[in-house]
């Protein structure tokens, strides 16, 4: 086998350029909704090595004690190797019996033993279905940390490839820049120029196809390359609502994007046009190649800041922001400044404020906001409920609250729907679902939002949130807070409804004016409801006339409508917001 190292794997320069990012429209194939939308960058001149970083150069970084130098890692870089306890790529094995890093009955487990390793003490290579002699000369699959710490070890501002830098090198003078034969997995001659559609079982080496006009090889196939973009979406991009969260989850600094497919890759995974993404720690038919430029570089990178559970903001920090021009964008993804503190103050104030004193303007009647026929005391008294039981004194007294869970009292008992487990989409900071719990047996409260899940937790459990992350820079004065723990009550952050939660006997639905996209939970409402179930939908927005079309067509039939008023007091004074509570049931039923 060829020592990659002997690979003379020099740089080769590349004038500055124009390129443009995204799949026209009218392109005749399937694509998903992150390669649509059109971004163009000026590229500035910089220089790309060759060849994909081979293992055998790897191997120079692996033995200088590369593993082991901190100053070579990003912060997240470091605390991944540390907790891996990582001492080379994953799929390669020596004799000295490192453990997998992982957890659970994996977690003393090892490919590197001394009967698996290489004669010499080297290493050997864990392909998909045997363990065979190192490949020098095949491309090191890495993910983006080590990837990074190799860069940094090379010195002279290396680095890896921007996706704009990465169009650019792919510019081929002998595969068209139009029509169907520009993307090269509709080529004819695919095979002939990558190792793409399963070509082969495994990588091959670096050299193996011929070299682009450029100079450069494996522009495409082989490994997907590490970009130095964070993943993010395209100026002009749509996304179908029934498969909203396909791509936008990821718009969130955590996750970078990655470009080329890999031996393995098929159909639009190899198509020019994929753009795909993983967390950095990822590795798996990952490789990279090293850039270098003395400009700022083209890159995406997200100021979007994302909160984590329990943890609170992180900055994802970028190694690119050295370069002094290095600017920042927002997240494509709408949904994550739902985590900001004026949205989080929002909800929290919306299910504690105490109510204020003003009286109801003369154009709102009792009759409109339902409190005529029902009060918060025969919602006490109602079936399953007990004066001085913890549920009752868990419920916060207040007119659009009386009114809201009086009118779910009366439909649960008009419908006699079993009262077994209940699911509260967009549950907020929790009011709505302990409320729902004072006639269920179970009930699941779900949100998009990670910071009011952490406050619902813990007001579950009956903890104080004064000292939690999640209401840093939040001012809880004027909040009537529970204090009785609900052990029926569950919170999970979830931006869709898995098929596995199955059916409920109650959903409420009170999501769809704070979401981007409100059609997906309105079309999936008909699949989550018992058949014997009935549906609450709650909005200002969304009113009878403009849900009936949908939940008709999906098999839901319209039992009674009416409004709630919600008192909102900001520095102009109280005002009321009017929204539409619509009962539904299956039209079969």
């Amino acid at each position: 086998m060829r020592d990659g190292a002997e690979l003379e794997n020099e740089f080769i320069s590349m004038e500055e350029t124009t390129v443009s990012l995204g799949k026209p429209d009218e392109f005749p194939s399937f694509g998903w909704d992150n390669e649509y939308g059109a971004l163009d960058f000026k590229v500035p001149a910089f220089s790309a090595r060759r060849y994909l970083t081979t293992n055998g150069e790897f191997l120079k970084f692996v033995k200088d004690g590369g593993y082991g130098k901190q100053e070579y890692w990003t912060e997240e870089g470091w605390k991944w190797r540390s907790s891996r306890q990582a001492q080379h790529p994953t799929f390669w094995i020596c004799t000295a019996g490192c453990e997998s890093g992982c957890e659970g009955e994996l977690s003393d487990y090892s490919h590197c033993t001394a009967a698996a390793g290489a004669e010499d003490g080297t290493f050997r290579y864990r392909a998909m279905f045997d363990v065979i002699d190192m490949p020098w000369d095949w491309p090191a699959e890495t993910n983006y940390h080590e990837a990074r710490a190799f860069c940094k070890w090379l010195g002279n501002g290396c680095r890896m490839l921007t996706e704009a830098e990465f169009v650019a090198i792919r510019k081929d003078k002998n595969i068209p820049a139009t029509g169907i034969d520009s993307d090269v997995i509709y080529r004819k001659d695919v095979n002939d120029r990558f190792n793409l559609n399963m070509a082969f079982a495994s990588s091959t080496p670096v050299d193996y196809y011929p070299s682009n006009s450029a100079g450069f090889f494996d522009t495409m196939g082989n490994v997907w390359q590490w970009m130095e973009d964070h993943f993010n979406g395209l100026p002009g991009a749509n996304f179908d609502y029934l498969y909203h969260d396909f791509s936008t989850p990821y718009y969130d600094g955590y996750h970078n994007t990655i470009l080329g497919g890999s031996w393995i890759s098929t159909g639009d995974s190899a198509s020019s046009f994929a753009r795909f993404w993983f967390r950095r720690h990822f590795f798996q038919h990952m490789g990279f190649r090293v850039v270098r430029s003395f400009k700022t570089p083209p890159a995406q990178l997200l100021s979007t800041p994302v909160y984590q559970p329990q943890k609170g903001f992180i900055d994802a920090k970028h190694p690119l922001l050295e370069f002094p021009e290095q600017t920042r964008i927002e997240s494509f993804t709408s949904d994550f400044a739902l985590e900001r503190d004026d949205n989080v103050l929002k909800e929290l104030r919306w299910d504690y404020e105490s109510s204020s004193k003003a009286k109801k303007p003369e154009t709102l009647n009792t009759e409109q906001v339902g409190t005529a026929s029902f009060g918060l005391e025969e919602f006490i008294t109602a079936r399953k409920i007990r004066k001085g039981s913890a549920a009752a004194k868990s419920v916060v007294p207040g007119g659009y609250w009386t009114s809201l869970v009086s009118v779910l009292r009366h439909v649960v008992n008009t419908t006699e729907c079993s009262q077994d487990r209940a699911l509260v989409i967009g549950s907020g900071t929790g009011r709505l679902a302990f409320e729902a719990a004072a006639f269920f047996n179970t009930v699941l409260g779900i949100h998009p939002v990670a910071r009011s899940i952490d406050i619902a937790e813990l007001l579950q459990q009956g903890r104080d949130i004064t000292d939690a992350a999640a209401v840093d820079n939040l001012s809880l004065d004027g909040l009537v807070l529970p204090k009785t723990p609900q052990p029926n009550v569950t919170f999970k952050q979830f931006l869709w409804v898995p098929l596995e939660m199955g059916k409920f006997d109650l959903v409420v639905l009170a999501l769809l004016d704070k979401v981007s996209c409100p059609q997906y939970w309105i079309a999936r409402l008909s699949q989550i409801v018992a058949r014997d179930g009935i549906a609450v939908v709650v909005s200002s927005e969304w009113t009878v006339d403009k849900l009936q079309p949908t939940l008709q067509e999906r098999g839901l039939k319209l039992l009674e409508a009416r409004q709630v008023a919600h008192e909102r007091a900001d520095d102009a004074g109280v005002n009321w917001l009017m929204q539409t509570v619509s009962v539904w049931a299956h039209a079969c039923c």
